[in-house]
């Protein structure tokens, strides 16, 4: 059958108290409400006037909504934890003879919730109790797909917004954040880092590390240039070396005397080895060839050289007379 207790309540307010209960009262229960959430700039304290005996109790209804984050709402001595204050209790005081007994226990009626975490003891679950004992399914949903949780204020547990495409999880030197990437770099929602164009600056390469390779193809061809002669005494070989690594591509030979009369004069390409190189068009001037004749052909074997190599041009005609200009095509590897 229903107990009609006698009522008495009390109002929480934002500059906190000091509220004493006289032992002597005829009061079942209090209700310790609040009118909307109030954030505490005192202590709310609450106890006991009058000289108790044992066995005597207070029994509170308190509605929880306070925020304790600077200050404590305290029952008989104890204090509420931060998360006891802001949910629903039902607080029972109880007089040994000697002291107080303080119990709170959570009187939450939100849809689902048994037992709230404010009423679990700091350090009381033991790590064995929760390995693979707390489904995914258990935990509070957060506040939309692709949120993460770090530790925040006060070490309070909170989600936060990680589903920014191109953005990543750094440490800002107070919290983890989801940062975007800044500077001369792009990465899109797929992972995939773009440099900004034109970016690369020459401070950012490395002293010598700028290879051949790298080079588009204009890049690496050059030339040089070999006057021949045909004149008595000057026939024969020429020899020049080569300082760095490549391949003669073409040979290209314009007279710059005219060519003696009689018989041909003609120009051949060895490489280190005295290996012929093998060329589409052998290079040879005929005999009377005026200034300004010229003679081309593409080299395309036994044309590779290294630093240090040594290519010949081997001049050749019977009949003295005549002299021209080679010029040599080559590509850097």
């Amino acid at each position: 059958m229903p107990i009609n207790c006698n009522f008495d309540k009390y109002e929480i307010l934002a500059a906190g108290a000091t509220k004493s209960f006289d032992v002597s009262d005829k009061v079942g229960i209090y209700r310790i409400y609040t009118t909307g959430t109030v954030i505490l700039l005192a202590d709310m304290i609450f106890n006991s006037s009058g000289t108790p005996v044992e066995g005597t109790k207070f029994e509170f209804r308190y509605e929880g909504a306070v925020n304790a984050t600077s200050f404590d709402v305290i029952f008989f001595g104890i204090s509420l934890t931060l998360k006891q204050a802001i949910y629903k209790q039902v607080i029972t005081c109880y007089y040994t003879g000697s002291t107080w007994k303080v119990h709170v226990c959570s009187d939450d009626t939100a849809a689902t919730v048994d037992i709230d975490g404010g009423d679990i003891v700091l350090g009381s679950i033991p790590a064995t109790a929760l390995a693979g004992d707390i489904p995914l399914s258990s935990l509070v949903s957060s506040l939309a797909r692709g949120y993460s949780i770090r530790a925040g204020q006060s070490g309070v547990i909170q989600s936060f917004n990680a589903v920014t495409a191109g953005s990543f999880l750094m440490g800002n030197g107070t919290d983890v954040v989801s940062q975007a990437l800044s500077g001369d770099m792009t990465v899109d929602g797929s992972g995939v880092a773009t440099l900004t164009a034109n970016s690369l600056v020459t401070t950012n390469i490395t002293d010598a590390n700028v290879t051949v390779a790298k080079l588009e193809a204009a890049l690496k061809t050059d030339c040089k240039v070999i006057p021949c002669s045909f004149q008595t005494g000057e026939v024969g070989a020429i020899k020049f070396k080569m300082p760095f690594s490549g391949s003669i591509t073409d040979i290209y030979a314009i007279a710059t005397t005219a060519i003696a009369s009689t018989d041909a004069g003609t120009i051949v390409l060895k490489n280190n080895a005295a290996t012929t190189m093998t060329v589409t068009t052998p290079i040879s001037f005929t005999a009377s060839d005026a200034y300004g004749t010229s003679y081309t052909s593409a080299v395309t074997a036994n044309n590779t050289f290294v630093a240090g190599d040594l290519i010949t041009i081997l001049t050749a005609k019977a009949t003295a007379g005549g002299r021209a200009l080679v010029t040599l095509t080559f590509i850097r590897s």
